[in-house]
């Protein structure tokens, strides 16, 4: 590389909007004088870099005291919304406790689809300037004063509803003084600390009451991808992981192209989807589970109907991406083009509850997995073609094909698959709707009855397209997954 290489290579040249040469200076000018007039700049590279940084300062602190206001006018809303039942069915057979929480219900989610939130990001954001508001005056004043950010103040709330409320004032206190002095992320730390010292309670009650909200949580990535994640007691964590790795470990040898990360994954994947059984999984067996001896046995083990660590388990011995095929067989439907299926077509297939998957992975799993439902498609009309012979139960092959067309809960910003929701007449069928396609979608239980006992409205638009409206007359849309059937009956080429 030449001197005049090393020039090119210089700051300008890393930068993707600029290329290889700096910006001219007259086109910096310009963009500069969109903000300021050019005679209140002055002419110093340091002197007005600092103008602009003081200008970026300056707005943060504004958006930190934007949020304080913001918190208060939420938490006046939420007041005044709790002062009538008027959304609420005054005919449904309502306890006075459910009355009122149908009531928060129906303000949470006019909130959420007016601010195009999630119900649980409204909701969280509705608790955080309840507890602003009415417990923590510091940390609100705080940001008022633009002396924190948001980022801070959802620290303090966050470890403070955690605490017994006769402990969250001396708490504040004593966080707050750290608060001005450190970024959010390391403030989270002392936080924590601070917490812990100052929790009246014993850290076995804590631990019994956490222990409570223990879940397991899928949330869907780019690429094809998705990540699971488990919140559970710290103990049975460990041990897991531990199991994880021993096993990944166990696996490791000089032909072994996979990373530990990758084994570890791979070895988690199969527990959970196949349940290997513990004898195949003891002293590196787990890497020979799915071959078969010259007799045809498996040799990971007894695993073909045999008594094993006090269980039964069979084992057909075939194996799946480096995996042994074990245990109970989940219920997943994958959408394949007809074309896609056949090798003529490289268009995508779609996983219930994610989206569109590769065409190998989906021509894969229609062929090979049986714990998934192939639904095969025309690729122009979208005409539903099968539905896999060994499925094929009408009139289940309607609610399949909903499942499919819907992938979700079609509340808006719901997340919840489809299989595992109700399917509702948007016209109600004691009123006449009838039971097809065009006035049928998916709605999981709480939006469900959210639908019927408050003052939200839905209707069905051709195409399966669904639109609210709330209580207060905003509107959102949704739509299906995967398209409606079209026109015309396809023509289906022999099999």
């Amino acid at each position: 590389m030449d001197e005049d290489d090393l020039e090119v290579q210089g700051p300008w040249g890393c930068h993707p909007e600029w290329g290889d040469a700096p910006p001219d200076v007259g086109d910096l000018d310009d963009l500069v004088s969109l903000a300021y007039p050019t005679t209140q700049l002055p002419d110093g590279y340091a002197d007005r870099l600092r103008v602009f940084v003081d200008d970026v300062v300056e707005d943060w602190s504004e958006a930190a005291i934007r949020a304080a206001g913001l918190a208060r006018k939420i938490d006046r809303a939420r007041v005044w919304s709790e002062t009538s039942d008027e959304f609420v069915d005054p005919n449904a057979p309502l306890s006075t406790a459910e009355r009122t929480a149908w009531m928060a219900r129906v303000f949470t989610t006019e909130l959420a689809v007016q601010l195009t939130l999630s119900e649980t990001g409204a909701g969280k954001r509705i608790a955080e300037s309840r507890m602003l508001v009415h417990e923590l005056h510091g940390t609100l004043e705080a940001l008022s004063l633009g002396l924190i950010s948001y980022a801070h103040a959802q620290v303090i709330i966050d470890q403070a509803g955690t605490l017994p409320a006769e402990a969250r004032a001396g708490f504040e206190d004593a966080v707050l003084d750290v608060a001005y002095r450190v970024p959010a992320g390391r403030f989270r730390h002392a936080a924590v600390k601070m917490r812990e010292r100052l929790h009246p309670d014993s850290i076995k009650d804590r631990a019994k009451t956490a222990a409570a909200e223990r879940r397991f949580v899928l949330e869907p990535d780019l690429d094809g991808m998705a990540w699971l994640h488990q919140y559970l007691p710290v103990t049975q964590a460990q041990a897991i992981f531990r199991r994880v790795t021993g096993v990944a470990r166990s696996m490791q040898h000089p032909g072994e192209a996979r990373t530990l990360a990758q084994l570890r994954s791979d070895v988690a994947a199969a527990l959970l989807m196949e349940g290997i059984p513990e004898d195949a999984l003891m002293d590196g067996a787990y890497r020979h589970a799915g071959a078969k001896n010259k007799h045809g046995k498996n040799s990971g083990g007894k695993n073909n109907g045999g008594k094993n660590g006090g269980g039964k388990h069979k084992s057909s011995g075939k194996r799946q991406g480096g995996v042994p095929n074990w245990g109970i067989r989940p219920h997943v439907f994958v959408t394949v083009p007809v074309g896609t299926l056949m090798g003529r077509s490289e268009e995508p297939g779609q996983l219930e509850g994610y989206g569109p998957i590769d065409a190998d992975t989906a021509r894969d799993l229609a062929a090979k997995a049986p714990w998934f439902t192939r639904i095969l498609t025309h690729p122009e009309t979208g005409i539903v073609l099968s539905y896999g012979k060994d499925r094929y139960r009408p009139p289940k092959d309607l609610r399949d094909w909903l499942t499919l067309r819907d992938g979700t809960c079609r509340y808006p910003g719901c997340g919840r698959p489809a299989s595992e929701t109700d399917i509702d007449h948007t016209q109600d069928a004691q009123y006449g709707g009838p039971t097809n396609e065009s006035n049928l979608a998916h709605l999981c239980r709480p939006h469900h009855l959210l639908k019927h006992l408050t003052a939200w409205k839905l209707t069905q638009k051709p195409g399966g397209v669904l639109k609210w409206s709330s209580p207060l007359g905003a509107t959102a849309i949704t739509t299906p997954d995967i398209e409606p059937v079209k026109n015309g009956p396809p023509d289906i080429p022999p099999f």
